[in-house]
């Protein structure tokens, strides 16, 4: 998955960033069909997708060699489906032994990121409508973060995410996993 490196808002590098991130599956697979069912219909994840998740990530993280202990996950909020993602995310995180916590929140009425049409509104979307809980209880320094996320549209949500944890945590990376990516022209068509 690649990763956003400037900003589209003021064509700077962004002083924090996510590493090249990766997804289980691309939108017209099989497992990208499966999750797309599971956002639209059912309205939950299957263990299938638990599972085959919990297994590439503990394949990434045996190929760079960083213990699941070192690891929190973070899933991405939606106010559209509360508690989809981050139950998925709580699942994986059990299963590859990490910690989890919920520390990004939206606010109310954003509009969804698959109907801004370029690069520069979609940065500014995220930007407008996410940001991280006050909570002095959590400590993201010295970990290694995995920002979950059901699709991947644009990319800018995993970007902003991970600048604005950045920004807060001197986190040692911030990883984007993604159970989907929609290819940018069928986002922006819906077909």
């Amino acid at each position: 998955m690649k990763v956003k490196i400037r900003s589209s808002i003021t064509n700077r590098n962004l002083p924090y960033r996510c590493t090249e991130g990766f997804a289980l599956s691309y939108y017209h697979e099989i497992l990208g069909q499966e999750a797309r069912k599971g956002k639209y219909q059912d309205i939950v994840f299957s263990d299938r997708l638990v599972a085959e998740s919990i297994d590439k990530i503990k394949r990434y993280l045996e190929e760079i060699n960083i213990p699941t202990n070192q690891f929190v996950v973070v899933p991405i909020p939606s106010n559209r489906r509360p508690g989809l993602v981050s139950s998925f995310a709580e699942k994986v995180a059990r299963g590859i032994g990490a910690g989890y916590v919920e520390i990004l929140a939206k606010k109310m009425n954003e509009p969804e990121q698959k109907t801004m049409i370029n690069s520069r509104l979609q940065e500014q979307n995220v930007r407008d409508y996410l940001y991280i809980q006050q909570d002095p209880l959590i400590e993201l320094s010295n970990y290694h973060i995995l920002l979950v996320d059901d699709f991947v549209d644009s990319g800018w949500t995993f970007a902003v995410a991970a600048d604005i944890i950045g920004s807060r945590y001197q986190c040692l990376s911030i990883i984007p996993f993604a159970l989907s990516i929609i290819p940018f022209a069928l986002s922006i068509t819906g077909k």
